[in-house]
């Protein structure tokens, strides 16, 4: 049984970041990939992992996550094992 994917709202500020065309093409591929990884508000995922299933480098995904961590789009929270927690910012991107 696949398990559902959260339910998010975007905030105004949000839709005004992701319409102005700001982020590439990297960026929005994960922070979709971290939004779908999501349990309880938080997603624990290697960057070696979440940049094989984005289908980039692990260079790029490194970049496009610390891109969207000054952002503020995401929040990096305590380290598990080797990888760390990301969650959305609520300020942005709300899980309902």
């Amino acid at each position: 049984m696949q398990s559902e994917l959260p339910t998010l709202l975007l905030t105004p500020l949000c839709v005004s970041i992701l319409t102005r065309g700001e982020l590439p093409a990297s960026q929005h591929r994960l922070l979709w990939l971290l939004a779908a990884q999501l349990r309880g508000g938080v997603a624990v995922v290697s960057l070696t992992e979440l940049a094989e299933r984005a289908g980039l480098s692990r260079l790029t995904a490194v970049r496009s996550v610390h891109a969207l961590l000054r952002l503020g789009l995401l929040v990096r929270g305590a380290r598990v094992g080797t990888s760390y927690q990301y969650k959305l910012n609520p300020a942005y991107l709300k899980v309902l």
